[in-house]
């Protein structure tokens, strides 16, 4: 009679009673002394009670999964081009900018923003160098004289030309009161010099400078060092030096009272 060969069973001794894998790959039961005949198969895994998604509950898109709009180049442009001053560009790349936010194509108006608004600084700023240097009511032959008094920047006088000052002079001037050189007036410029080229030595030392040119000019302009005459000088701006506008403006001042006529009679 052919003998049943049982699988072989890991020893016990002191485990209590309950099912235990056998070497077959089935579970075999324990009665807490000695193996019995009572096998089954290993149970299947249980499933998870959950799956997990497969995607990120919070994804990195836009409102419903849509791409999130890159930042628009043209903002950022007009920001980089409007500190320089280059408004041609800044202006129109800043309001390109803001219909391309509008229409949800890109994202960040702040660059445009910011672009368009220095840009406004910069127009402001042109605005207002163009009322301070543009005279008032000034009028002049055909020789240059002045017919019609009136308000003038320092940086448009002509040699020749007469004004009013305060009786003390200091500071910045703005404009100046122009008048012809028949009607009385305390100033006169006598000549028109150049600063040297080079670097904006600053306000200081250029007046310092200026005025040392200046009075060796009205000393050749009246012939003489012996003169109750100060000198005024009306030297360049930072800002007009960049332009290389390098031109010192020299005034023969009388403090003491008003003429009429050339001031080289009244020296």
């Amino acid at each position: 009679m052919p003998r049943t060969l049982r699988p072989r069973m890991p020893r016990m001794t002191s485990a209590p009673p309950g099912w235990y894998p056998a070497e077959d790959g089935n579970l075999r039961y324990w009665d807490g002394a000695a193996w019995t005949e009572h096998t089954q198969a290993v149970p299947p895994a249980a499933a998870p009670a959950f799956a997990p998604p497969m995607y990120s509950p919070y994804a990195p898109t836009g409102a419903y999964g849509l791409p999130r709009p890159e930042r628009d180049g043209f903002g950022i442009a007009s920001l980089v081009l409007s500190i320089p001053g280059v408004l041609i560009l800044s202006i129109p790349f800043g309001i390109i900018g803001l219909v391309r936010f509008k229409q949800r194509t890109r994202r960040g108006p702040v660059p445009a923003i910011l672009g368009l608004a220095f840009s406004a600084l910069w127009i402001g700023a042109v605005v207002i160098l163009i009322v301070v240097g543009v005279g008032h009511d000034v009028t002049r032959d055909a020789t240059g004289a002045v017919t019609q008094s009136g308000k003038i920047s320092p940086a448009d006088l002509h040699e020749g030309d007469c004004v009013v000052l305060p009786r003390v002079v200091d500071g910045t001037f703005q404009n100046v009161e122009l008048v012809p050189c028949d009607q009385p007036h305390n100033g006169q410029v006598f000549t028109i010099l150049n600063a040297p080229a080079g670097p904006y030595p600053g306000g200081t030392a250029l007046r310092e400078s200026s005025l040392d040119a200046c009075r060796t000019a009205l000393q050749e302009w009246l012939g003489t060092d012996q003169t109750l005459l100060h000198v005024v000088s009306f030297f360049p701006t930072e800002l007009r030096w960049r332009l290389d506008d390098r031109r010192e403006r020299c005034l023969a001042v009388d403090r003491d009272r008003d003429v009429t006529g050339d001031m080289r009679k009244y020296k």
